[in-house]
C-alpha cells in the first residue's frame, strides 16, 4: 500500500502492514492466472524432503494448501506444486496396515480386526515387537476358532489376573492360596535367595520359569530358643513389587544405555534400574 512498494522482513515506521500472500487477479486480456509460490512455501516443503509422505502432506502453507508429495519420482520430492516433469502431486498418503497398527485411538477389538497386536493398551503390528509377549494378544489366525472380542475379553482377564496374582506377593502360601478367574492357583515365582525380597507372585509363567503352586514346608527346630524367620507384614519393610507390564516395560530397554532405562516410569511412582 506504499506509494512505492517495499519488500522487507517486517513493518517499520509508517510502513503499514505488509503481507506474506499475494492475491491473484486473472485478467480479461490474458491466459487464466499462473499459480505463483513464494519462496516461503517453497521452503517449508523442501524441509520435508527425506520425511515421507505423511510429513509432507500434512504440512500447510499460504492459501490454505498443503505441501504436495511426488513419489513417483526417482527421488521423491516434497514440493507446493508441480513444475518441469515432476508429475502429479499427492496430499493424501495411503495409510499402511503398519502405520495403522500405531494408531493411538484404536481400541482393541478395532486393533486386532486390522491384523495388529494388543499390548499394554496399546495397538502395535506384532508382539515380536516386545521382550515379555505373555501379555499380548495376536489377532486370530483362524475367526471361526476365536474372534478379536474374544481375545480382548481374554486380554481383559489376563489383566484382571495379574493384579489379583501380584496383590499377593506377601509369602508363597497366599500366593498359591489365591484364585484366578478360571480358579486356578497363582504361581510363586522364586528369582533369588533372599527370601521374599527376591520373589513374587504371578498370573502366568515368566522368564523366571513356571513358577509353583504349593510351597515347601520350613523345618523348625524343637530348641526354643531358636528364632523362626515368617513372614510378617508388620515387620517385613514395605518392599515395591512390579508387575509383569512393569517388567516388560523395563525390559524393552535393555541393550538401551542406562538413560533410556532410569528415565521409564513404572508403576507406584518408580521407575527402571540400570
Amino acid at each position: 500500500e506504499m506509494e512505492t512498494p517495499v519488500c522487507a522482513p517486517i513493518s517499520e515506521g509508517d510502513m503499514g502492514e505488509g503481507y506474506d500472500m499475494c492475491a491473484l487477479v486473472d485478467s480479461p486480456t490474458m491466459a487464466p492466472s499462473i499459480t505463483i509460490v513464494s519462496d516461503k512455501d517453497r521452503a517449508k516443503c523442501a524441509a520435508q524432503n527425506g520425511e515421507g509422505c505423511e510429513p509432507c502432506a500434512t504440512t500447510a502453507i499460504s492459501g490454505g494448501k498443503y505441501c504436495l508429495w511426488f513419489g513417483e519420482m526417482e527421488t521423491p520430492v516434497c514440493a507446493p506444486i508441480s513444475e518441469g516433469d515432476m508429475g502429479v502431486g499427492s496430499d493424501m498418503c495411503a495409510i499402511t496396515n503398519e502405520d495403522r497398527c500405531f494408531d493411538t485411538n484404536l481400541t482393541c477389538e478395532d486393533c486386532l480386526s486390522s491384523g495388529c497386536s494388543f499390548f499394554a493398551g496399546s495397538c502395535l503390528p506384532s508382539c515380536s515387537l516386545i521382550s515379555d509377549p505373555g501379555s499380548c494378544v495376536d489377532a486370530p489366525e483362524d475367526s471361526s476358532v476365536t474372534t478379536a472380542p474374544q481375545r480382548c475379553q481374554q486380554l481383559l482377564t489376563d489383566a484382571d489376573d495379574e493384579v489379583t496374582c501380584n496383590a499377593s506377593s506377601l509369602d508363597c502360601t497366599t500366593c498359591t492360596s489365591t484364585m484366578k478367574a478360571d480358579e486356578t492357583p497363582c504361581l510363586w515365582m522364586e528369582i533369588g535367595s533372599n527370601g521374599p525380597l527376591d520373589s513374587f507372585c504371578a498370573h502366568r509363567a515368566t522368564e523366571w520359569g513356571d513358577g509353583a503352586t504349593s510351597c515347601a514346608t520350613n523345618d523348625v527346630s524343637d530348641n526354643d530358643d531358636v528364632g523362626v524367620v515368617v513372614d510378617n507384614p508388620t515387620n517385613a519393610p514395605n518392599v515395591f513389587q512390579p508387575n509383569d507390564k512393569d517388567r516388560a516395560m523395563c525390559a524393552a530397554k535393555n541393550g538401551n544405555g542406562c538413560e533410556a532405562c532410569a528415565t521409564t516410569a513404572i508403576s507406584g511412582g518408580e521407575y527402571c534400574l540400570w
